[in-house]
């Protein structure tokens, strides 16, 4: 039987019942479009249904934007870490955000360090081209990632020794429920496609006040192997890269993001997230989706060089 974390079933916390389980299924969404302008590094997921139109996508994220903001204002802890966390692991002495996140960031960092020592990867996975130049076998190289890793790690490093010392992340006061602080974060959310796509209303009332009457389409959620007690931006449909889905910031009501250091925030999680995808596609030796990851890893470390901590 898995172990229940919280349950309410009196309405008190989000309009409608809610019990966090330990869970370990595989997550998907219906809703995940192949066409997206930045799709999330993660696993593939399959083609929406074809009688789901672009707006019954719109209308599901705005229900989640809602859902989004019900959870963060109403599902609170009184400290900062994995919702999982062990009685006697510590975590709940935790009352700062800024170490609470910058211990989980510097453990992904040891992590994918320990995974990549001893990892080749033939070298054309990690080049530009899908294609091995030599599919015979004969000289294809191999390319040793380590190297390259340990330099990404030793910038981002001294990018985050910046950002503390500015603390950057100590602008959160009371932990709240981060369900998917993922790239992957659509696996997760689960949208009811009859309420959804049934819905032909060119009007529709936007969930924009705290009643739970509006018409938008259900979400549910599942997998909160990785959900942390923290900062609703790191949020992975808030956080997600390049930016958040504006029907999600819709329904969310307001944007998270108001100063130039809340940007920067915003792409720290992108690497707390990125780094979590990497070592998750190395554990499945899913290369590939590891290379994804990876490049969204540099490109975010490049941009925090010079990113504001102001």
């Amino acid at each position: 039987r898995p172990r229940t974390f919280k349950l309410d079933e009196h309405h008190t916390s989000v309009p409608s019942p809610y019990a966090l389980y330990e869970h370990h299924g595989v997550s998907f969404s219906k809703f995940q479009s192949q066409g997206e302008d930045h799709p999330p590094a993660g696993p593939k997921t399959t083609s929406r249904p074809s009688h789901v139109s672009e707006k019954d996508v719109a209308l599901a994220h705005v229900s989640l934007g809602y859902t989004l903001k019900s959870v963060h204002e109403n599902i609170l802890n009184e400290w900062y870490g994995p919702i999982d966390a062990a009685p006697d692991s510590g975590w709940q002495e935790c009352l700062s955000w800024q170490e609470c996140f910058t211990t989980l960031l510097e453990t992904a960092f040891d992590e994918l360090l320990a995974a990549t020592s001893s990892i080749t990867v033939p070298s054309f996975i990690l080049s530009k081209s899908d294609e091995d130049p030599n599919p015979e076998g004969e000289d294809s190289g191999f390319h040793l990632i380590e190297e390259q890793t340990k330099a990404l790690v030793k910038d981002l490093r001294l990018a985050l020794g910046r950002a503390i010392a500015f603390y950057v992340f100590d602008d959160v006061e009371v932990p709240s429920l981060v369900l998917s602080p993922t790239l992957d974060w659509t696996q997760r959310f689960f949208f009811d496609p009859i309420s959804v796509a049934s819905t032909t209303s060119d009007t529709l009332p936007l969930p924009n006040s705290r009643s739970s009457s509006h018409e938008t389409g259900k979400v549910t959620f599942v997998g909160f192997d990785d959900a942390i007690w923290g900062d609703p931006l790191m949020e992975g449909a808030l956080a997600r890269y390049p930016e958040a889905s504006p029907d999600v910031t819709e329904g969310y009501g307001e944007s998270l993001v108001q100063f130039p250091r809340q940007e920067t925030k915003r792409l720290w999680y992108v690497v707390y997230a990125s780094s979590k995808s990497v070592l998750a596609a190395i554990r499945e030796k899913d290369y590939p989706r590891a290379k994804e990851a990876e490049a969204l890893l540099n490109e975010i470390a490049e941009k925090l060089k010079t990113a504001p901590c102001y």
